[in-house]
């Protein structure tokens, strides 16, 4: 619902209410004459008067001992304003408004924050309202024409949106922080704009769902609904690898890898930022697909319908598409049993933890869509069932291990980051079972979800 502003002013004695975006507002009558909203004889105003007040749930109610921000908002972009906090003020015991000085032609807006440490850490925010300027010929505040924020003031109901004093909702719900990995880190401040298209910045989408993940984990570290502005605000620890999700209606936004790239979305974001802004536009891959990716991830495509054998003369058969020699068999059983996998699987990568190191890698196999693939893939099919919750690492003086429980013991390496590389693959695409072509000493292993 889209958060009200009252803004009213006296024509010929009427007084008329006017609803405009942002807060909700109270302004002094004045005499509608000419161009402009004048109150005759009256000096120049230097002070805007700012309370907040309960809005949804209470909007008349005067919110006592509430931070508000002032931003000086420049530049002026196609209908977007970013603010730079400027200076906080605390209202009074019984919501009394606070009294914040504007110099001429400077552009403001306000926002309001129940928490102190939110109002400090919320160096910049995003207004999608027009904000107020103190023009050299008026005694009040006017909002701003965005296409010409010099000259121009907004018109509203047969005059300009003006006021001396106003009132704000509190927005703490708009701003999330994300889970640090030190103590008591700097955190700075950055907004991510959800938008339905990436060359406009008024599309914007309101009320999205917008989660913030670790690039190394792949975990939700903070979550905000986009609100009316469509921009969700977070503060974050500099140097911390992260991207952004958003859904809204079913429709996906944004997401680590987004269809065509060839580089994953990534951010981060530098001790000395002041403030940094991310777009997050419409995805098409699929919400498994985009959740699934690990880093680094080493894996081959190629092409299952050119899929042919080499019999060599040791008597084995060799897998290859054409182009490389993918596995190799120990007889035409078990090269058969994988090809009608792979075929049946509808696999198109396939992909190793640990290649080229000192350990037996571990392969795995995904589909077009980049998952893993569910369901029954060949006759008599050899799978072990697990249970990801109840996984685990142990040590001990011969190397490390993967467990199910206590006593199974799925996988092994020789260290503890290798077996940990190793889980992050079955975690991220959520493996419940293990799959084999020929035990003991298995030539092709796969996982299904």
């Amino acid at each position: 619902m889209k958060k009200p502003q009252v803004w009213k002013y006296v024509v010929g004695g009427l007084v008329i209410v006017a609803l405009v975006a942002g807060g909700i507002y109270f302004g002094k009558t004045g005499t509608f004459k000419g161009s402009f909203v004048r109150l005759r004889g009256v000096s120049p105003i230097t002070y805007m008067q700012v309370g907040a007040n309960g809005y949804p749930a209470t909007p008349s109610a005067k919110l006592p001992n509430v931070y508000i921000n002032m931003y000086k908002v420049s530049p002026v972009t196609n209908g977007v304003y970013v603010g730079t906090l400027s200076e906080t003020r605390r209202t009074g015991a019984k919501g009394e408004p606070v009294s914040i000085k504007v110099d001429p032609n400077e552009i403001v807006n306000f926002v309001a924050f129940k928490d102190y440490t939110l109002a400090q850490n919320v160096t910049s925010w995003t207004f999608t309202s027009p904000p107020y300027k103190r023009f050299n010929t008026e005694t009040q505040f006017c909002q701003i024409n965005y296409m010409d924020s010099k000259t121009k003031m907004t018109m509203s109901v047969g005059g300009y949106s003006c006021t001396t004093s106003m009132t704000t909702p509190t927005s703490d719900k708009e701003v999330a922080v994300a889970k640090t990995q030190t103590r008591n880190p700097k955190l700075v401040n950055f907004e991510i704009m959800v938008q339905e298209n990436g060359q406009n910045p008024l599309s914007v989408v309101r009320n999205a769902d917008v989660k913030l993940y670790d690039d190394a984990t792949n975990q939700v570290i903070a979550q905000v609904n986009s609100g009316f502005r469509g921009i969700a605000g977070f503060l974050i620890e500099p140097g911390r690898k992260f991207y952004a999700m958003a859904t809204s209606n079913g429709k996906l936004y944004g997401g680590k890898w987004v269809a065509g790239d060839k580089t994953p979305r990534v951010w981060s974001v530098k001790a000395t930022d002041s403030t940094r802004r991310f777009g997050v536009y419409p995805n098409s891959m699929s919400f498994d697909a985009m959740m699934s990716f690990i880093p680094n991830e080493d894996c081959l495509t190629f092409n299952p319908k050119k899929l042919d054998y080499i019999k060599e003369k040791d008597g084995t058969y060799t897998m290859t598409d054409g182009v490389s020699r993918m596995a190799v068999f120990p007889n035409w059983a078990e090269f058969t049993k994988a090809l009608l996998t792979i075929q049946n699987g509808g696999f198109t990568e396939h992909c190793f933890v640990g290649r080229g190191q000192k350990d037996e890698p571990m392969e795995y196999w995904l589909n077009a869509k980049h998952t893993m693939a569910t369901g029954k893939l060949n006759t008599k099919e050899d799978c072990v069932s697990f249970n990801r919750a109840n996984l685990n690492v142990k040590t001990d003086s011969k190397g490390a291990y993967l467990m199910e429980g206590k006593t199974h013991s799925m996988l092994s390496a020789s260290t503890e980051a290798a077996i940990n590389a190793r889980k992050q693959v079955i975690d991220a695409y959520k493996a419940t079972s293990m799959c084999y072509v020929g035990r003991p000493d298995a030539s092709m292993i796969y996982f299904k979800k």
